[in-house]
């Protein structure tokens, strides 16, 4: 396995830290400590001393650290997509489809609707006033051709958002984060144990056998 240097501070590591020392702080042991009238002032010296040994107390837990970012590897090679940046950019082709459907399955729908109740209103009005029935059965056919059209462009757009959807569900549902992967989770958690029981206290345990500070 190879050993994993604590040379660049991070965010996960400095939250993690904060979260051992809070816990190590408050665990049984230093709070039976830290109870006593004379170590009052203690907990805020302790807290101090470890953020500024942050170095040698993540140290002892390194050969966790390594095996932990190993395993974020492992599961970003079994699911590229967590943590590798993957060129999604869409090639002038699908980029001028993508804009081009989405805006005819609006317009069809719309200029078919409008055309439809033009037709029909023409047609109704041109064959009880004008008395030519000939155009009015006309207009009224095209208008109920148009409304077909419209009822089915709207079914077909339907149907795509629908098969759309089923078909990014797998993409954003069925792939687990890195944060959920078993192996990733396992080595997080032994990191920190290791951290607080092979670091943390011990650091801590070592604090408390200064002399405690006095009282203001």
């Amino acid at each position: 396995m190879r050993i994993m240097e604590y040379d660049e501070p991070t965010a996960e590591r400095a939250a993690a830290f904060e979260e051992i020392l809070d816990r190590a702080l408050n665990s049984r042991e230093m709070a039976r400590e830290l109870a006593r009238p004379a170590r009052a002032a203690d907990r805020a010296r302790l807290r101090a001393s470890a953020l500024r040994g942050r170095g040698a107390i993540e140290a002892a837990a390194a050969a966790e650290y390594a095996a932990y970012q190993e395993a974020k590897e492992h599961a970003a090679q079994r699911a590229p997509g967590l943590a590798q940046g993957v060129d999604e950019t869409p090639a002038p082709f699908s980029r001028t489809r993508d804009g081009i459907l989405p805006a005819l399955a609006i317009v069809v729908p719309a200029l078919s609707g409008i055309a439809s109740v033009v037709f029909l209103v023409w047609g109704f009005v041109m064959s009880a006033v004008d008395g030519r029935h000939y155009v009015g059965g006309g207009l009224l056919t095209a208008g109920v051709v148009c409304a077909c059209v419209a009822v089915g462009a709207a079914v077909g757009d339907l149907a795509w958002l629908l098969s759309a959807a089923a078909r990014n569900r797998p993409v954003a549902e069925g792939t687990p984060s890195l944060a959920e992967d078993a192996e990733v989770g396992a080595a997080r958690d032994a990191w920190e144990r290791a951290l607080l029981e092979r670091g943390m206290l011990p650091f801590l345990r070592d604090g408390l056998g200064d002399p405690p500070l006095p009282h203001p």
